[in-house]
C-alpha cells in the first residue's frame, strides 16, 4: 500500500495496532491517499504489535486505545517505554481532552479522533510524526558529533600536552627533524645538554653537523630509507667539544606543523661499547693464552731434546777442542746451536708468561725497592735524548709477586717507551697506592674493588691508535719494523701482571704519548728480607757418579731417552716409563727400592701428580720432582707454585736436573737420619707430599 514513490527515498514502515476491521480500512485509505512512500503492517493486539516491532521495526505506530489485551493508555505506555525512538500516534473514537493530555504525557506524538473526516488528518499526523523523528535524530546526531569533536579536541590537546611533557622532560636526548631537509625542527633540553649546544643554535641546522664526515652518507641514507618506526646503530656522533660518542637511534615518522618529520631518540652506548670491546679483547687474549701455553709445552719438549743432545756433544768434544782446531770448530758450531736454543727457550718462557702458565716465585715485595734496584739498568737502556724521571710514593703498600718478573715488566715497558721516542722525550716511572671502589671498578670490566699499588710508565712518544691498543697485548703483534722486536713484550707483561692477580690498562693518544698502568693487589703480609741462597752447583761431567735408583715417567719418547741417558751417564739406575700407568706397573714389578720419582706433569691416562699420589701409598716419603713446560694441570686454578714443590721448567738443562735430583735426595737422606735443618730454597724445589698438592 503506497503512494507515489520517489527514486532514492527509502520506503517507510507504518505499524497500525487496531482490532476493528472498519477502522483498519479507514487507516489504509488514509495512508494510500497521503502521498507517503510507505508499507502498512497491521496487528490487532498489543502483544502482536510488540512482536512485530521486535521483528521488523517501524518508523511510526498508529495505536488504538481500545485493544483486547490493553486498557486505555496501557498500550501507549508500554510501547513508548520499550521502543523509545518510535513515534506513536493515538487513535480513538471519542474526543476527550483529558485523555488526549494523558496520552501525550505517556509518550504519544499526536492524538486523533477516528471518523469519516479523519482521512487527511491521519496522513498528516503520520507525516509530521516521521518528520519530528527525523529532526530529533538529526539533532541527536549533530549533538553527538559536536560532543565527539569536543572530546577529540580535548584528547588531542591532552595528547599534545603529554607528548610535549614527555619530549621536554625525557632524560634521553630527543629531536625532531625534517625528513626532506634533515633540519632540526625541535630539540629537547637533554639533547642540548648531551651535544653541548644551546637549543636555539641547533634549530634549523642540518643534523649532519653532529656526524663525522665519513658517517654523513650513512645517516642520510638511513633516514631516507627508514621504515615508519626504525632503530639503527651504533652510529658515531660528535659533540660541541669534539668528543666522539657512539649512539643508537630509535625513530618514528610523524607530522610536525604540516611537514613530514621523524622523532629521533638517542641512547649513548659509548661506555657499553667500550666495555664490550674490553670483554671481547679479554676473551681473545684468553683464547690466545690457551693456544700459546699448548704451543710452548710442545715446543719445550723439542727444545729439551735439541739442547740436551747438543750439550752432551759439547761436553764430549771439549777436551779434544783444547788441542785440535777441527774439534774446536765443531765445539764452536755446537755453541751456536746452544745459543740459538737458549733464545728459543726464552721465547717459550715469554709465551708461558702471557699464558700465565709460567711458574712464579712469589714474594712479598716493595715496588719502590724493585724500581730502585733496576734504576741504573733502566737508565743505561734509554737513549741520551730521553729524560727519565722516577716518582716513587712515600707510603708504599707491599704486594705479592715474583721480583724477577716485575723487573722484566719494568724493562719491557722502558724499552717500548724508548722505541716510541726516537727523537727523545720524557719517560716517567711512578708508583702510588690506590683504592678502587665499586663505582670505579664498574668502569673497568676486568678490575675488582680493593687496595692496589699502581705502577705507571709514561712516555711522550708517538702514541697508539685505538686499533693498536685493542691488539697491543696479543702475542707476536707489533708495530715495529721487521727485525726490531718479537711482539711478545706487552704480551709477557700482560701475563705477568694478571698472574699476580693484577690488571693492566693502556691510555694513549697519537702524537701525545702513552701511559701504561699496572695495578698489583696490596697485601697485608710482611716482606721477607732474607737473602736468597745461590743455587747449588752440581758437577755435570760424566765423571760424577751416583748410585740411586730413579723412576722416570715421560710420555715424549725422545725426551725420555735423553733424560735416561743423562742420568745413566752419572751413575743413576733408571727405570723408564712412557706414562703414569706404565710407571705404576714398573714400580710394582721392580724388585729393589726406588729413591726418587722424576715425572712429567702432563701425560695421558695418568698425570704426574696422580702418579705421585699412587706411589706414596706404597713408597711413603718418596721424593718427587716434576718436569713440565706447561704446569696448568699441576697448578689448577693457582698461578704460583705451592710451597715446597719441586718443579723443573722445560726445556730441561742437564746441570739443573742433576742439581735438583741431588738436592732432593740429599734432603731426603738428611731427614731420614734426623737432620732436618735444610736451608730455605727460594726456588721452591723442596718436595711436598702429594696430599699437600691436592689442597685448594
Amino acid at each position: 500500500m503506497s503512494a507515489t514513490t520517489e527514486p532514492g527515498i527509502p520506503r517507510l514502515r507504518v505499524l497500525l495496532v487496531e482490532d476493528d476491521p472498519d477502522d483498519v480500512l479507514l487507516c489504509r485509505d488514509a495512508i494510500a491517499h497521503s502521498n507517503l512512500n510507505c508499507h502498512l503492517a497491521v496487528t490487532g493486539t498489543l502483544l502482536e504489535a510488540a512482536e512485530c516491532l521486535d521483528r521488523e521495526g517501524a518508523d511510526v505506530a498508529l495505536v488504538d486505545l481500545s485493544l483486547p489485551d490493553a486498557e486505555q493508555l496501557e498500550a501507549v505506555t508500554i510501547l513508548a517505554q520499550r521502543f523509545t525512538d518510535l513515534p506513536i500516534v493515538v487513535l480513538t473514537g471519542l474526543l476527550d481532552e483529558q485523555t488526549a493530555a494523558r496520552a501525550l504525557h505517556a509518550g504519544a506524538e499526536d492524538y486523533l479522533v477516528k471518523g469519516p473526516g479523519s482521512r487527511d488528518s491521519i496522513g498528516r499526523a503520520v507525516h509530521y510524526a516521521i518528520e519530528r523523528k527525523r529532526g530529533e535524530q538529526t539533532r541527536r546526531a549533530k549533538d553527538a558529533a559536536e560532543a565527539a569533536k569536543t572530546r577529540a579536541e580535548r584528547s588531542a590537546r591532552e595528547l599534545e600536552r603529554n607528548y610535549r611533557q614527555l619530549f621536554d622532560c625525557s632524560p634521553y636526548p630527543m629531536y625532531v627533524l625534517d625528513t626532506d631537509t634533515f633540519a632540526f625542527l625541535e630539540i629537547n633540553d637533554a639533547a642540548a645538554a648531551f651535544y653541548g649546544y644551546p637549543r636555539h643554535s641547533l634549530l634549523g641546522q642540518d643534523v649532519t653537523r653532529l656526524c663525522l664526515a665519513e658517517d654523513v652518507a650513512v645517516l642520510t641514507d638511513a633516514i631516507a630509507t627508514a621504515a615508519t618506526a626504525q632503530r639503527w646503530g651504533p652510529l658515531r656522533q660528535v659533540k660541541h667539544d669534539g668528543t666522539v660518542v657512539e649512539v643508537t637511534v630509535t625513530s618514528h615518522m610523524l607530522s610536525f606543523d604540516g611537514r613530514d618529520a621523524r622523532c629521533m631518540v638517542i641512547e649513548d652506548i659509548t661506555e657499553r661499547e667500550r666495555l664490550e670491546r674490553r670483554l671481547r679483547q679479554s676473551q681473545r687474549l684468553e683464547s690466545l693464552g690457551q693456544l700459546a701455553g699448548g704451543v710452548a709445552h710442545d715446543f719445550n719438549n723439542l727444545l729439551g731434546i735439541i739442547l740436551g743432545y747438543a750439550t752432551m756433544c759439547a761436553q764430549e768434544v771439549e777436551e779434544s777442542a783444547q788441542t785440535d782446531p777441527r774439534w774446536q770448530a765443531l765445539r764452536d758450531d755446537l755453541s751456536q746451536i746452544l745459543q740459538a736454543g737458549d733464545r728459543a727457550a726464552n721465547l717459550t718462557r715469554q709465551l708461558l708468561s702471557f699464558a700465565r702458565a709460567e711458574i712464579a716465585q712469589t714474594q712479598v715485595i716493595d715496588l719502590n725497592t724493585i724500581v730502585t734496584g733496576v734504576d741504573q739498568l733502566l737508565r743505561r737502556t734509554v737513549d741520551e735524548g730521553i729524560r727519565m724521571n722516577i716518582d716513587l710514593t712515600g707510603n708504599p703498600w707491599l704486594v705479592k709477586a715474583d721480583p724477577g718478573q716485575i723487573e722484566q715488566v719494568l724493562l719491557n715497558l722502558v724499552v717500548n717507551a724508548r722505541d716510541a721516542m726516537p727523537t727523545g722525550g720524557v719517560l716517567t716511572i711512578a708508583t702510588d697506592p690506590i683504592t678502587i671502589d665499586e663505582h670505579a671498578a664498574a668502569n673497568h670490566s676486568d678490575t675488582r674493588p680493593g687496595r692496589y699499588m699502581r705502577l705507571r710508565v709514561t712516555d711522550t712518544g708517538t702514541g697508539m691508535s685505538q686499533a693498536t691498543i685493542d691488539r697491543a697485548f696479543e702475542p707476536f703483534f707489533t708495530t715495529k719494523p721487521k727485525g726490531h722486536g718479537t711482539g711478545l713484550g706487552l704480551a709477557t707483561i700482560y701475563g705477568i701482571v694478571t698472574q699476580a692477580g693484577g690488571h693492566i690498562h693502556i691510555n694513549s693518544q697519537p702524537g701525545v704519548g702513552t701511559t701504561i698502568t699496572a695495578l698489583f693487589p696490596a697485601t697485608h703480609e710482611t716482606a721477607d728480607n732474607a737473602e736468597p741462597q745461590a743455587p747449588e752447583q752440581t758437577d755435570t761431567t760424566h765423571q760424577a757418579r751416583y748410585h740411586e735408583t730413579i723412576l722416570l715417567a715421560e710420555d715424549e719418547d725422545s725426551l725420555r731417552l735423553l733424560t735416561e741417558r743423562i742420568l745413566t751417564r752419572h751413575g743413576y739406575t733408571v727405570i723408564a716409563a712412557g706414562n703414569g700407568v706404565e710407571a705404576t706397573e714398573a714400580a710394582q714389578q721392580h724388585p729393589g727400592g726406588i729413591d726418587l720419582l722424576l715425572t712429567d706433569v702432563v701425560m695421558p691416562h695418568l698425570n704426574g701428580h696422580d702418579l705421585a699420589i699412587r706411589l706414596h701409598a706404597t713408597h711413603p716419603g718418596l721424593p718427587v720432582i716434576y718436569m713440565s713446560g706447561y704446569a696448568e694441570p699441576l697448578l689448577a686454578a693457582r698461578t704460583t707454585l705451592p710451597a715446597g714443590v719441586t718443579l723443573l721448567s722445560k726445556p730441561i738443562v742437564e746441570q739443573h736436573i742433576l742439581a735438583a735430583i741431588r738436592r732432593a735426595l740429599d734432603a731426603h737422606n738428611r731427614h731420614a737420619t734426623g737432620h732436618v735443618d735444610t736451608p730455605p730454597n727460594v726456588e721452591n724445589r723442596n718436595q711436598p707430599s702429594p696430599s699437600e698438592l691436592s689442597r685448594p
